[in-house]
C-alpha cells in the first residue's frame, strides 16, 4: 500500500490527494456534455463593454436611444465609447442632436463604419471625436436626401426652406472641422455625394484608418 506525507503546515489533515489508479474500462458510450453560453441581449453585452451599434434607419426613435446609451455611457465613465455605425441614415434634423451630444461628452467617441453609412449616419461616422475607423468592404456617403416642403402656407414653406438650409450649413461646418476638406467640397458632399469605398473615404478625410469595428 502506498502511503503518503502528511502535510506539515497541518499535520492532522492527511495529504487530500488519493493515489493514482488506473481507470476501469468504459464499455458504454462516452457522453460528452452539451455547453451553452450565457443567454441575454446582445446590444446589452455589447453597451457593458462601452460599444453601442447603430443598426436600421436613424429616425427620431433611433437617434433618441443613440442619444441616451451616449449620455449614460459618459455619466458612468470618462473611457473611450465605441460606436459601430451600419445605417442608411435617416432625417436631416434627428442627427443634430447626436452631434451635440458627443460633442458635450468627457469620453472620446470611436465611430467604426461596417457594412454602410449614409447621409446622416455618415456624418455621424465622420464626426468622431477618437479614432474613425471603416470596415475594407465598407462604404460611406454624406448626401442627405432633404425634400423641400410642399404644403403650407408660402410663409411656412419659406420657413421651412431657412430652417432645412440653415441645418445644411450647420452640418457642412461640421464636416469642414471633421474632414478639412473646403467647405465647397462638402457642401457639394451633402447635395450629390457619390458612395465611397472605405479608401476614398479615407482619402476625403471622412476616416482615418481603414480596419476592424471594435467588438
Amino acid at each position: 500500500m502506498t502511503t503518503f506525507p502528511e502535510r506539515p503546515d497541518r499535520p492532522e489533515v492527511p495529504y487530500p490527494f488519493p493515489p493514482y489508479r488506473e481507470p476501469p474500462r468504459r464499455t458504454d458510450p462516452v457522453l460528452v456534455p452539451m455547453v451553452s453560453l450565457p443567454e441575454g441581449d446582445p446590444g446589452q453585452r455589447l453597451f457593458d463593454r462601452r460599444t453601442v451599434m447603430v443598426s436600421g434607419p436613424l429616425g427620431h426613435d433611433a437617434a433618441s436611444r443613440l442619444c441616451a446609451q451616449l449620455m449614460a455611457l459618459d455619466g458612468h465613465s470618462a473611457d473611450d465609447v465605441d460606436l459601430i455605425v451600419n445605417s442608411p441614415g435617416g432625417p436631416i434634423d434627428e442627427v443634430v442632436a447626436v452631434l451635440d451630444v458627443i460633442d458635450l461628452m468627457r469620453a472620446k467617441v470611436n465611430t467604426a463604419c461596417i457594412g454602410r453609412a449614409r447621409g446622416t449616419a455618415g456624418i455621424v461616422v465622420a464626426h468622431g471625436t477618437g479614432r474613425r475607423r471603416a470596415g475594407p468592404n465598407a462604404t460611406i456617403s454624406l448626401r442627405c436626401d432633404a425634400p423641400a416642403p410642399t404644403e403650407g402656407t408660402a410663409d411656412d414653406l419659406a420657413q421651412a426652406a431657412a430652417e432645412l438650409e440653415s441645418l445644411r450649413r450647420r452640418l457642412q461646418d461640421v464636416l469642414v472641422r471633421a474632414t478639412g476638406q473646403a467647405a465647397a467640397a462638402v457642401a457639394n458632399e451633402l447635395v450629390h455625394g457619390a458612395v465611397h469605398e472605405a479608401a476614398d473615404a479615407l482619402a476625403l478625410g471622412l476616416i482615418d484608418e481603414i480596419g476592424r469595428a471594435t467588438p
